[in-house]
């Protein structure tokens, strides 16, 4: 029963390896690994989002996006004839392989990037719990190993050496890989490693099958896959506890009979549900079946020959990168063809930075485009570093958009020319509300703190319609958490004057009981201790203001610090990160070079 007890020890981890048998000390490796990874949370539970597939019709270029009911809801065009696609943690970023590399876009189709090159064949990407690497196979078929690779393609690192053929990776948000092993006859058993090379694998399944397509389930404690078995292929779960093998019977819900030929079985982030293929080649269908087994209701045509199914995952902890002052203008005696020099014009390394996170959103904080915003400077600097992620964007403009009149180059690149609205809100307003998670974050339009360029529609003051709007949106949306972004902050340790125009928008944020306000306009990080309107200390219903202006342009001074001011950088340039739990919030800043400046954690009031 060897193969049984290292999924038994998952959940029991250190306390209990001190009265491990003997015969289970092979096994310490994995079970290190596995225990120092977080096992709080499920492997990319959440709630269910869509599901993406690959299709007969995929030769056009195309992957597939459709409700868990069989609607279709988009095809994204990435070219070639992508290959088994995979959704990230967060369910914002898609990994596929195509023409033997592996590849990433986001869900909307946009950011298309490459995470390997190579003749080697690259497939079955899957992603990492942290959503900052994916474990692939390389090699071709029969001589298949493991390997894993950042997102952005650097890091590469074999994981495994044998001359069996290792394939079908699945990675765990706990750390743990499970992949297909071929025996010397051929048929596949389950094994299950570490995240690195330094774990060893541990077998899981054996006899006279052919097992494969193992998924994890959400908490962790069940694989699905697949086995033959006098003939026909059919759904199989093993315990994660226990190591024992069930059936999961599946019968077409039309007539009610078996169905064989089942594929690429994947479990829904709530746990609820399986999706799989099943039918002839180059006519399978995608089946939705309860967990516990059933009836299966196909959710797609056989003329669309799906398969390779992955369920997104809509995230109950969004992570969240922050920043603002960031893009120089090719014209910039620093912009140095786009890489900038050491202490200047460093967009794109800042933007490979958050490139590389598995992110739901980017919480824009102003001035994004030097030196005035107009639109061909976005669509020349922007646009190819930071416009990458454009559809994960929630904008506010900043002193220097609006030195364009009305911000219209901002607001053309994010509405669309002319248009009066759109995602960076009205172009009368600038300011709009939306929620994330258990999160509900207001957007706001400072411009009116900057009194040389103040426009007349968007005031700032009691009872102006912005403060008015804020008032109503904060008692229609009594989320538990409250996070609120513009540019101009209110303190400030740095060369920038403290924008008091805005004390009344904190006084109406402060009176709701919100949390956060993140800030930009001052090119340095500082994160202050939770504070009233007034700059008194107050950690029971004070907000926690943050600076993240470290974005690319420049680097400015910080002077004696504020009040309340807790962390200042003004020499490295970065990203704010955030994890917006239930309940709470975690902070990392982090620098272009990925290390972590500042971190901490904070619950909302």
């Amino acid at each position: 029963m060897l193969a049984h007890a290292p999924v038994r020890l998952f959940r029991l981890c250190a306390p209990a390896l001190s009265a491990a048998p003997l015969r289970l000390l092979l096994l310490l490796a994995l079970l290190a690994a596995m225990c120092a990874a977080p096992q709080a949370h499920a492997a990319f539970a959440g709630k269910n989002g869509v599901v993406v597939h690959e299709g007969t019709e995929s030769n056009r270029g195309s992957l597939y996006l459709r409700e868990s009911t069989g609607n279709l809801v988009a095809r994204l065009q990435v070219g070639g004839r992508p290959r088994d696609p995979a959704f990230s943690p967060q369910g914002r970023r898609i990994a596929f392989a195509r023409a033997g590399n592996l590849w990433t876009v986001y869900d909307r189709g946009s950011g298309l990037r490459s995470a390997t090159t190579g003749p080697e064949g690259d497939g079955d990407p899957a992603f990492s719990g942290q959503g900052d690497a994916l474990v692939f196979t390389r090699g071709p078929r029969g001589a298949r190993d493991l390997y894993r690779v950042a997102i952005d393609g650097t890091r590469l690192q074999r994981l495994t050496y044998r001359a069996a053929d290792d394939y079908e990776p699945a990675w765990s948000a706990s750390g743990a890989i499970a992949f297909v092993r071929d025996t010397a006859a051929g048929d596949g058993d389950l094994w299950v490693m570490g995240p690195d090379s330094s774990s060893s694998a541990v077998r899981v399944t054996e006899g006279d099958f052919d097992d494969r397509s193992p998924s994890w389930s959400p908490d962790g404690r069940l694989l699905a896959f697949t086995r033959r078995e006098n003939g026909r292929r059919e759904l199989r779960i093993v315990g994660v506890e226990d190591g024992e093998v069930a059936p999961l019977r599946v019968r077409n819900e039309r007539n009610g009979k078996p169905l064989d030929g089942v594929s690429d079985p994947v479990w829904s982030p709530d746990g609820r549900r399986v999706v799989f293929s099943a039918g002839l080649r180059g006519r399978t269908r995608l089946y939705v079946v309860k967990a516990s087994g059933g009836k299966a209701r196909t959710i797609s045509l056989a003329r669309a020959g799906a398969q390779a199914p992955d369920w997104q995952t809509v995230s109950q902890e969004p992570v969240v990168a922050a920043v603002g002052d960031i893009a120089c203008p090719p014209i910039d005696p620093g912009y140095g063809g786009g890489e900038g020099i050491v202490d200047r014009c460093r967009q794109r390394h800042t933007s490979e930075l958050a490139a590389n996170m598995d992110l739901a959103g980017v919480l824009m904080l102003g001035d994004l485009q030097y030196p005035d915003g107009n639109l061909a400077a976005f669509q020349q600097s922007f646009e190819p570093t930071w416009g990458r992620m454009k559809d994960l964007m929630f904008p506010v403009p900043g002193n220097h958009e609006y030195r364009v009149p009305g911000a219209a180059g901002y607001f053309d690149y994010f509405n669309g020319p002319g248009r009066p609205t759109g995602q960076a809100g009205s172009r009368d307003a600038g300011y709009y509300s939306f929620d994330l998670g258990s999160w509900h974050v207001v957007a706001l339009n400072s411009q009116c703190a900057h009194p040389p360029r103040r426009p007349t529609a968007t005031g700032c003051a009691a009872g102006s319609p912005q403060e008015q709007w804020l008032r109503a949106d904060l008692a229609a949306n009594p989320a538990a958490c409250t996070l609120a972004v513009w540019h101009h902050p209110l303190f400030s340790s740095g060369i920038q004057q403290p924008s008091e125009p805005m004390r009344p928008i904190w006084r109406a944020l402060h009176e709701a009981g919100a949390d956060v306000i993140l800030n930009g306009h001052d090119h340095a990080y500082e994160r202050f201790a939770p504070q009233s309107p007034e700059g008194v200390a107050d950690p029971a219903t004070g907000l926690r203001q943050f600076i993240s202006g470290a974005g690319g342009y420049s680097h400015q001074e910080l002077f004696v610090p504020e009040a309340n001011s807790e962390a200042r950088n003004a020499q490295d340039f970065g990203v704010l990160r955030l994890v917006m739990r239930e309940g709470g919030y975690d902070w990392q800043f982090v620098t272009e070079h990925g290390a972590v400046a500042d971190s901490g954690n904070a619950a909302c009031h």
